[in-house]
């Protein structure tokens, strides 16, 4: 039997806290990267941070990059391997001038020689002599003939004509001796003058093939130069294209790097958590504040008269039937029937 309301309100039964968020994949269009999650071979899920799939347009400007860098390289490892054969030979130009110096020297040894002058001197002044011989001899016979015609060849006349004959002849072959002198001076000079000569017109060949040997070589010394600028513009021609292909390829790999789809992510996520917890707190709170309400209320209202009437009777009932003991009886009777208005120990979190 219950006279009014006996009991307190009934204490909230707090929900669980929520589960964890699901975390986002997050998907950066910019940066064109991706954090999102997967489940492995070995059924594990992991949280991935890859790239994004490339426009056509980017995959084109990406192979284009790619295609700058292999072919660069090639041609700059191409253009720095020496190869023996490009080279401009010298060995023809060498070989010419080594040819026109022994030419010369040979030549040069020839103009010295002028034969066996003394040989040829010789053969002159026996010519000279056997002449010489010839005349003398034809004088004496015609001398003595005209002597004999005249009938004086035993008088002293005929002596001294015999004599001045004798001079004449002997200065004859002095004379002669002196030509044959001059004429191996001479001879020696006119053959040495002829060499001379012959070396001066074949000098002139030689200066020509010089020349043209000097011209061929100043040329090929020029085409091996021209040829070495050429090498090392192409090579820095393939620098340069290397470097472009180097700013396209990086600049892709910057733009990835700079994605941050994980820190987002992960901020994302705990920006869900914490709302989510915040509201669940809020909650709580709000019912524990209820709560608190209602046993404020229950322990500000008085006991009716007629729970202090039932009350009053219970232990004067107990009082009858058992003296002092049956009093006590009848006022734990009372109390069951009526508690004392206290808020119970139940808090948020435990009891």
């Amino acid at each position: 039997m219950c006279f009014g309301n006996n009991n307190p309100p009934s204490a909230p039964q707090l929900a669980a806290p929520p589960p964890a968020p699901e975390i986002l994949d997050f998907i950066d269009e910019i940066s064109g990267t991706q954090t999102i999650t997967v489940v492995g071979e070995d059924g594990k899920k992991r949280r991935v941070t890859q790239k994004l799939p490339l426009t056509p347009e980017e995959e084109q400007r990406l192979r284009a990059g790619q295609e700058l860098m292999r072919t660069s390289l090639e041609n700059i490892k191409q253009l720095y391997r020496y190869d023996p054969a490009s080279m401009v030979s010298y060995a023809p130009f060498i070989e010419t001038f080594a040819n026109l110096n022994r030419e010369r020297q040979e030549a040069l040894g020839q103009i010295a020689d002028i034969g066996n002058i003394a040989q040829d001197v010789d053969d002159f002044r026996q010519m000279q002599r056997t002449i010489m011989d010839e005349e003398f001899s034809a004088n004496r016979k015609m001398t003595e003939e005209n002597l004999a015609h005249a009938g004086r060849s035993g008088g002293s006349f005929a002596n001294d004509l015999r004599a001045r004959l004798a001079k004449q002849e002997a200065l004859g072959r002095q004379q002669g001796e002196v030509n044959a002198l001059n004429y191996g001076e001479d001879l020696s000079a006119r053959r040495l003058d002829k060499n001379a000569r012959a070396f001066g017109l074949q000098e002139i060949g030689r200066g020509a093939r010089l020349d043209q040997a000097q011209t061929g070589y100043a040329l090929a010394k020029e085409h091996e130069a021209d040829i070495e600028r050429r090498r090392q513009n192409a090579i820095a021609e393939n620098q340069g294209l290397l470097g472009i292909g180097q700013n396209i390829v990086g600049s892709e790999l910057n733009k990835n790097q700079g994605g941050k789809t994980a820190e987002l992510a992960n901020q994302t996520f705990q920006m869900q958590a914490n709302d989510s917890l915040a509201r669940y707190n809020a909650g709580v709170n709000a019912q524990m504040a209820n709560y608190k309400m209602q046993m404020d209320q229950y322990n500000a209202t008085p006991p009716t008269f007629g729970e202090s009437l039932a009350k009053t009777g219970f232990q004067l009932a107990g009082r009858a039937i058992g003296g002092l003991g049956g009093g006590q009886v009848g006022t734990q009777m009372a109390n069951n029937m009526y508690k004392p208005r206290q808020q119970p120990g139940v808090m948020y979190g435990g009891r």
